[in-house]
């Protein structure tokens, strides 16, 4: 795209036509955002297909998918436009009013220092899908926080939630049930969404995986503020939001670094949640499966991969088996990495950004081989560079429980 195209397209998102839509059920719910983007000649043949237009220029309907991926794309060019303000972490009272546009929302959040550009703002919202899903009512902000956690913070009026905690290390079927049993999903629809994978494709971060991949693993850690009628599709955006907002710029830039895509710094990740249970462990574990998978043959060993293969548990109503014994290493099936070399096909799990950035920054060392402390029961682990090591402190250190 040449730069005068580039131009052009900023100067029509800033031209966006905002209108207002009616009010949920009398929860204030604002408004939607209409971008309108389409230039003349060869910016509109690369676009594909025509858009819809009102009489005031506007759109009419929604954009179709060449224009979503040219938003998606301008969006990742305005990365340092979306990033936080600044690093105050104090709470910023604001408050959306009822019947608000998204332009004066967004103008307002400039002028308070709590984003950085409205105009890319108003555009994010638009290519995540999430300009109507604005609330008004009472929200508490902070200068630190990127414009992706403003928009999905602002999604949610307080008193309208449902608060709902997403562990660390959970495969996309407990956080459904978990979604589920606070009624905020349909447990099938959710997890077709995330087996589809199709809205991932508006987030650059979470579009980086291969032709057909899911969303097991993109399913971010937190605890959210839910709207309660936002539907499967409502809930999984939120997550995916998230996810884009706290695997930044920074992070991808050094998953580049170190020879890894995004989607295989997840998919390590992933591995890494489930094997460490204290935090500081994060990076040397991490190290380990990298040192494995720097040298013949390859063979990684983890496992929680097992696990994933296993499946559900049913006498122990658990996704994880616990003990492994050495029959289920046998498991046919290509996330077991006991049998077939590097990584598997994808995540096991949603990580923590811990987790992620333990993957991209892991501690130097030549440990190959790492077990369970159960002299200690703190859910340490005791590391190893030689087999014989591992040998002994499997010897001294594997005591089949806690304690002696």
């Amino acid at each position: 795209m040449s730069p005068s195209s580039e131009e052009h397209l900023r100067r029509l998102a800033e031209q966006s036509a905002v209108a207002e839509m009616p009010r949920r059920r009398g929860r204030g719910a604002i408004f939607a955002a209409a971008v309108v983007v389409l230039a003349a000649g060869g910016l509109a043949a690369w676009l594909g297909g025509s858009l819809l237009r009102d009489g005031v220029g506007g759109l009419a309907g929604p954009l179709d998918a060449p224009a979503e991926r040219l938003m998606a794309w301008w969006l990742d060019q305005q990365a340092a436009d979306l990033a936080a303000p600044g690093a105050d972490a104090s709470p910023v009272a604001f408050e959306v009013r009822p019947g608000e546009a998204l332009a004066a929302v967004a103008a307002r959040l400039e002028a308070e220092g709590l984003i950085r550009d409205a105009g890319a703002f108003r555009l994010l919202a638009r290519v995540r899908g999430l300009d109507t899903q604005v609330q008004a009512g009472a929200f508490t902000l902070r200068r630190d926080m990127r414009a992706e956690e403003v928009l999905a913070a602002l999604m949610v009026a307080a008193g309208e939630s449902v608060t709902v905690t997403i562990p660390e290390g959970k495969r996309s079927e407990e956080v459904a049930t978990l979604l589920a049993n606070l009624h905020l999903v349909e447990r099938a629809e959710f997890l077709r969404l995330v087996g589809e994978g199709a809205l991932g494709a508006a987030y650059p971060a979470v579009a980086d995986r291969p032709a057909g991949a899911g969303l097991e693993g993109y399913l971010f850690p937190d605890t959210y503020q839910v709207d309660p009628e936002a539907g499967a599709e409502g809930v999984l955006r939120v997550l995916l939001t998230t996810f884009e907002a706290r695997v930044t710029p920074e992070i991808r830039s050094r998953a580049q670094a170190s020879g890894l895509s995004l989607y295989e710094v997840v998919t390590l990740a992933s591995i890494v949640e489930r094997e460490a249970a204290l935090a500081i462990e994060r990076p040397k574990i991490a190290r380990v499966f990298l040192n494995r998978l720097a040298a013949a043959p390859y063979i990684l060993n983890a496992d929680p991969t097992v696990q994933y293969a296993l499946g559900f548990q049913p006498e122990a109503n658990s996704w994880w088996k616990r003990p492994l014994y050495t029959v289920d290493l046998d498991v046919d099936s290509a996330y077991n990495t006991y049998r077939n070399p590097g990584l598997p096909p994808g995540p096991i799990a949603s990580p923590g950004l811990a987790s992620i950035e333990a993957v991209v920054d892991p501690e130097p060392g030549p440990w190959q081989y790492f077990v369970a402390n159960d002299a200690a029961c703190d859910g340490s682990h005791v590391f190893a560079e030689t087999f014989e090591e591992h040998q002994r402190n499997i010897a001294q250190y594997q005591t089949g429980g806690c304690g002696p």
